[in-house]
């Protein structure tokens, strides 16, 4: 993606998260869109500084493109992109059990829907994936 339009990126998170703060702070909103706009404020400030630095350090930005273009380190993030999911499904599935077994009807289904989602959305890059490679 080009440098201005990630820059621009960054920019409208901080303003979102600017915002949403602000609206907590004038009354207008709860405590989930206060920590919602401190988190899109920080992250397009970090976001910002990071894109600052790709530009103005040639060493970083060399080392930024080899990570990004690197097939070893694209396999590294392909198989902790899976043992992630892995782990999400195994999780949320024990988390179901629990749940059950304690009563909590609501949190388990989310739990169990929650797993069922990462499974539907597997099969189905698995399935896409197999017919463009």
């Amino acid at each position: 993606m080009n440098h201005k339009i990630r820059m621009m990126a960054s920019i409208c998170w901080i303003v979102i998260g600017a915002a949403l703060m602000g609206a907590y702070y004038a009354g207008m909103a709860d405590d989930y869109w206060n920590g919602m706009g401190t988190a899109l404020f920080v992250v397009g400030v970090l976001q910002m500084i990071r894109h600052i630095r790709y530009r103005t350090d040639e060493a970083y930005q060399a080392r930024v493109d080899v990570e990004a273009k690197d097939e070893r380190n694209r396999f590294i993030s392909g198989r902790a992109w899976a043992w992630a999911g892995y782990a999400y499904v195994m999780i949320a599935a024990a988390a179901s059990m629990f749940f059950r077994l304690s009563g909590d009807d609501l949190m388990t289904q989310m739990a169990a829907r929650s797993a069922c989602l990462v499974m539907l959305l597997y099969a189905g890059s698995n399935f896409i994936l197999r017919r463009k490679y």
